[in-house]
């Protein structure tokens, strides 16, 4: 390993714009435009036995839109809801070892989308919510020959909390992943010899407390 001395410094201008909305019956609506211009972008060049080299790919550029839905559905039943998308892409085209990346192209290790949804029930001091989580394919290598495939997940929390003389206590257990879903958790960028693919965690249990002064 050495110093990368031939590396630029990116330079990136952002903007981004929001809204929110809040109506007496509890229905809450965010959203959020955003883009983000990026002049000599850094990006993995190559991964070999667990190490990283780097290089500056020109201009690139990450735009999309969030948005936040939070709705009471019945008294102590709430449905929390959130989706992004967003579009990476390059915007001037550069050489890799045996090709050319054309403007236009996808970045790596990026999802185009992603999507979240709560159901919570809250009886007196009880919580009990159903979650469900999703992601788009992503690709891995900067031709996009490669990608991994996109996957749902449903998780489940229970939890119940005391108030005590000075603060409030919480306990909880989760189960992660319930239906021991197969999925790529995590990619490697440019994988030089083609093990792009990280496996998520299966079927996971965790309990905790947590504390909070008052």
């Amino acid at each position: 390993a050495g110093l990368a001395l031939d590396l630029a410094a990116a330079l990136s201008r952002s903007l981004e714009i929001g809204s929110k909305w809040h109506a007496q019956d509890g229905i809450q609506l965010d959203i959020s435009l955003f883009r983000a211009d990026t002049d000599d972008e850094l990006a993995v060049a190559s991964n070999i036995g667990g190490r990283s080299t780097y290089r500056n790919i020109g201009r690139t550029r990450r735009q999309g839109v969030e948005l936040q839905y939070r709705q009471p559905l019945a008294e102590q039943l709430e449905l929390q809801l959130a989706w992004t998308w967003l579009q990476a892409q390059v915007r001037s085209p550069y050489v890799t070892s045996n090709s050319v990346v054309a403007a236009g192209s996808r970045l790596p290790g990026v999802p185009r989308q992603q999507a979240f949804a709560r159901l919570q029930w809250s009886p007196a001091d009880w919580q009990w919510a159903l979650e469900a989580s999703a992601s788009s394919d992503t690709v891995v290598n900067d031709l996009a020959t490669e990608r991994a495939p996109g996957y749902a997940l449903l998780n489940l929390e229970a939890g119940r909390r005391w108030t005590l003389p000075g603060g409030e206590l919480r306990a909880f257990a989760r189960l992660d992943n319930v239906l021991d879903q197969a999925y790529i958790g995590s990619v490697i960028v440019n994988d030089g010899n083609g093990r792009f693919y990280e496996p998520g965690p299966g079927r996971r249990a965790n309990v905790g407390l947590q504390w909070s002064w008052r």
